[in-house]
C-alpha cells in the first residue's frame, strides 16, 4: 500500500498539464486506511501565485463547510487588471534603466554541471527542505532588522555567498520572484491569477560581512525593484540576444514569508499540508522561504539531472548551517565572511596537498624562477624557427616589465597585449605578470571598432603591441603603447618579481560573440594554474613533451600553452 502510494505520489509530481487544452488544474483524491485521505493537486503556476494559491484552497474549504464563496466583480477581471496597470507603468524609463544595466550585468552562478542542459530531455526535480526551530527564526529576523536589512535580503545574501564559494564568483546574477499583486481596484484581492513579476539582481558575493553586503544587495534590490516595469523575463530576453546569458537566470530566489501559503482555517478543513515539488523547465535550483504554519521553511529543488549526486546537498548542508551560525552568533553578522568549505572536503584537500605540495596554489610564472638556473635551455620556437632560451625571453620580458613600471603602472593593472600570434606575446604575457598586472589578450584581426570596446571595457590604458602588425597604431588611440621588439634585451639583467597573491587576477579573457558588448572573465592565477597542473597530470606530461602552441591568445588554451612549458621545463613550438 505504501509503496503504490508513493509510485503513484512520484508519477503525478512530474505530470505535465496539457495548458494548451485547458488543463491548468488536476485534483486527486487517495483513500487511506482509517478513513484517512490524501488530496494530491496539480496546479500550473501560469494561472496562480504564491497568493491566489491560498486563495483557490480558502474558497475551496468554504465549499466543503458549506458556505457561500464571495461574490465576484464581473465587471473586472484579470485582463481588466493587466490594462489598468499599464497607465500606472513606466516602461521606457526602466526600460532606460536596463539598457545602461545590462552589458554590465554579472554571470549567473556557474555551478559545476554534471550535464549538458540542452541534452536533457525529461526534467526531473528533487527537493531539500529544512525548518528553521522558532527561536533561531526569531534570532535570525531580529538581527537582520536590527541592522536595517529585511529577513528575505539577508536569507538571499546568504544563498549567493555560499553558490559563491561553489562557482568563485564575487557578484552573480540571481532571478528574484517579486509578488506584484497592485491594489488598482476592490476586486483585486479576489482574483486568481498569476501576479508574479520577475527582477534579476546583482548580488556581491565577496568576503565582508554579511551586513555590508547585505546592505549593498538591498540597495541594489530597491533600485531594481523602482524599475521592475520592465521585467526580469524582458532582461533575461535582451542578456540571451546579445549571447551573454545562453541560459537566461537560472537559479531562482523566491521568499513568502509574512503569510502562510496553508493557514490554520484551511488545515482545520484540509488537514496539514504534506510533501510538494515545483519545477519550471528552465530552472536549474529554486530556492524558496515559506511560512509553513508559522514556521519557516527552506526549500531547493533542482533539476537532479544538471548535477552529481552530491553537489546540491552538500551545498544544502553548508547552506543551513552557515544559516544556523547567522541565527545563533550575532558576531557572524559582522565577521568576515569564512571559509565554507565542508570540513570533510577541506580534511580530504589537506591530505592530498600534503602529499604534494605543488597542488597549494601558486602563480603562473612562479615556475619561471625554478627553471631559470637552466638558462641556456630552450624555452620556445618561434613560428620562423628562431630559438629563444629561457634566458633570453626572459631577459626581454624582465626589460619589458622595468619599461612598463616606468610609464607608472602598478600590480593589479590591466594591460593590454594587441599583437600577431609569435613569441612577443609570451614575453609582453610574462612581462606583464613580473610586474604584477592582469594581461588582456586582444585578437588583433578584430574589427577596429571592437578593439576599441575592448580596450574600453577592460579600462586599458596601455598596449603592448608588435611592429610587424602595420595597424598597431590605428586602433586604441586612447590608449598609450609600447613596441616590444624595441625593448632590448640585457644578458646581465637581473630577474624581479613582485609579489602578489595567487587569488589576484591573472588574465581577463573577453567572450567572442559579435553582438552586443564583450563581456571579459576574470581568471585568477590559482585558477589558471590548477588547470595547467591538472591537464598535466591526466595526460601524464612530463619533461620529455614538447607543446605545438596553436591556440591564439585570446582564447583560454593558451595559458595552458605558455605555462605548461615552464611548468614541465620543456619548450614550446608556436605555430
Amino acid at each position: 500500500m505504501r509503496k503504490n502510494f508513493y509510485n503513484y505520489g512520484k508519477k503525478l509530481s512530474h505530470q505535465v498539464l496539457n495548458v494548451e487544452s485547458g488543463q491548468l488544474i488536476d485534483f486527486h483524491m487517495i483513500s487511506l486506511p482509517n478513513n484517512r485521505y490524501r488530496l494530491c493537486t496539480n496546479i500550473d503556476m501560469l494561472i496562480a501565485d504564491g497568493t491566489s494559491y491560498s486563495l483557490l484552497f480558502t474558497e475551496l474549504c468554504l465549499l466543503l463547510s458549506g458556505e457561500i464563496l464571495p461574490q465576484l466583480d464581473e465587471h473586472y477581471d484579470f485582463y481588466h487588471y493587466l490594462q489598468d496597470k499599464k497607465q500606472y507603468e513606466n516602461k521606457e524609463s526602466a526600460y532606460q534603466y536596463w539598457k545602461n544595466k545590462i552589458p554590465n550585468l554579472p554571470d549567473s552562478p556557474l555551478l559545476p554541471l554534471y550535464m549538458d542542459p540542452e541534452k536533457i530531455n525529461k526534467i526531473k526535480i528533487k527537493r531539500l527542505s529544512w525548518t528553521f526551530s522558532s527561536k533561531e527564526w526569531k534570532n535570525f529576523s531580529n538581527l537582520a532588522k536590527e541592522n536595517n536589512i529585511t529577513p528575505s535580503i539577508a536569507l538571499a545574501t546568504c544563498f549567493s555567498s555560499v553558490l559563491a564559494r561553489w562557482t568563485g564568483q564575487n557578484s552573480l546574477l540571481l532571478n528574484f520572484t517579486l509578488f506584484d499583486r497592485k491594489p488598482l481596484a476592490p476586486a483585486v484581492n479576489n482574483i486568481i491569477a498569476d501576479f508574479t513579476n520577475v527582477i534579476l539582481l546583482e548580488m556581491k558575493t565577496d568576503n565582508r560581512p554579511l551586513i555590508s553586503l547585505s546592505k549593498d544587495n538591498q540597495n541594489t534590490f530597491i533600485e531594481a525593484w523602482q524599475h521592475s516595469d520592465y521585467s526580469g523575463i524582458d532582461i533575461i530576453r535582451d542578456l540571451r540576444k546579445n549571447g551573454t546569458h545562453p541560459y537566461g537566470c537560472p537559479v531562482v530566489f523566491t521568499s513568502h514569508i509574512n503569510q502562510p501559503l496553508i493557514d490554520k482555517n484551511i488545515e482545520s478543513v484540509l488537514g496539514s499540508i504534506g510533501w510538494g515539488i515545483s519545477q519550471t523547465p528552465q530552472v536549474w535550483l529554486d530556492h524558496m522561504a515559506i511560512n509553513k504554519s508559522g514556521n519557516i521553511v527552506l526549500q531547493w529543488d533542482y533539476n537532479n539531472d544538471l548535477f552529481r549526486n552530491d553537489v546540491i546537498t552538500t551545498i544544502f548542508d553548508v547552506y543551513i548551517s552557515r544559516i544556523r551560525q547567522l541565527a545563533n552568533d550575532p558576531n557572524a553578522w559582522i565577521e568576515t565572511q569564512p571559509d565554507l568549505i565542508p570540513k570533510k572536503q577541506l580534511k580530504n584537500r589537506i591530505s592530498v596537498i600534503k602529499k604534494d605540495n605543488s597542488l597549494l596554489p601558486h602563480t603562473l610564472h612562479k615556475s619561471i624562477f625554478h627553471n631559470y638556473s637552466n638558462s641556456s635551455k630552450i624555452a620556445v620556437i618561434d613560428i620562423d624557427s628562431q630559438e629563444w632560451s629561457y634566458k633570453k625571453l626572459l631577459s626581454k620580458a624582465t626589460i619589458l616589465s622595468d619599461q612598463i613600471i616606468q610609464q607608472g603602472y602598478k600590480p593589479e593593472d590591466r594591460i593590454g597585449v594587441c599583437m600577431p600570434k609569435g613569441v612577443g606575446q609570451i614575453i609582453s604575457v610574462l612581462a606583464i605578470l613580473l610586474m604584477g598586472g592582469t594581461y588582456v589578450p586582444i585578437d588583433v584581426l578584430q574589427p577596429e571598432e571592437r578593439i576599441n570596446r575592448i580596450a574600453k571595457n577592460a579600462q586599458l590604458s596601455l598596449l603592448i603591441v608588435s611592429d610587424s602588425d602595420p595597424s598597431y597604431s590605428i586602433y586604441a588611440t586612447f590608449c598609450n603603447r609600447i613596441v616590444w621588439q624595441k625593448v632590448q634585451p640585457s644578458e646581465n639583467k637581473p630577474l624581479h618579481n613582485i609579489d602578489i597573491s595567487p587569488h589576484q587576477a591573472a588574465y581577463v579573457i573577453y567572450t567572442s560573440g559579435s553582438t552586443g558588448e564583450p563581456k571579459g572573465v576574470v581568471v585568477s592565477h590559482a585558477s589558471a594554474m590548477n588547470t595547467c597542473l591538472d591537464l598535466n597530470r591526466r595526460y601524464n606530461i612530463s619533461d620529455k613533451d614538447r607543446v605545438l602552441a596553436i591556440s591564439a591568445l585570446h582564447f583560454d588554451l593558451s595559458v595552458y600553452d605558455i605555462f605548461r612549458c615552464f611548468k614541465c621545463r620543456r619548450d614550446s613550438c608556436i605555430s
